[in-house]
């Protein structure tokens, strides 16, 4: 499995099984995609960049960019203020990636709020991990 899949799919798992976070963004809404929701409130996991850092002995290492886009319509900013600030606590413990070692590394690199043309709340959360496969 790629390593941005593979980190996806444990930042995915991770959001939609801390109860605080689903509190204010129903697990169905918490899914991959890049543009701008159909329902509100959604988190959209999208624009991953996987960066080769280097090669060893069986191993190769990565490191992997994503973006997390936290929507909603009631509330603007301050909703999904909090909603990227619940993805922050909820990404805070080590994640398990299968089939790459992350070795403690991965970080909330930090938070951005875009102003939308409709004045739907927007926040982007980045995120970055170095990950090792084994080949």
């Amino acid at each position: 499995m790629a390593p941005d899949i593979a980190l996806q799919i444990a930042i995915h798992d991770r959001l939609i099984e801390s109860p605080a976070l689903t509190a204010l963004v129903p697990a169905a809404s918490i899914k991959d995609g890049g543009t701008r929701p159909d329902g509100f409130p959604s988190i959209r996991i999208a624009d991953a960049q996987t960066v080769l850092v280097g090669t060893a002995s069986r191993t190769r290492s990565v490191r992997v960019f994503i973006d997390l886009h936290c929507w909603t319509d009631e509330g603007g900013m301050l909703d999904a203020r909090a909603h990227a600030d619940e993805v922050r606590r909820a990404l805070a413990e080590p994640l398990d990636a299968p089939g790459y070692d992350l070795w403690g590394n991965f970080w909330v690199t930090g938070s951005r709020a875009v102003r939308d043309p409709k004045d739907y709340g927007h926040v982007i959360v980045s995120v970055e991990a170095m990950m090792t496969e084994l080949l």
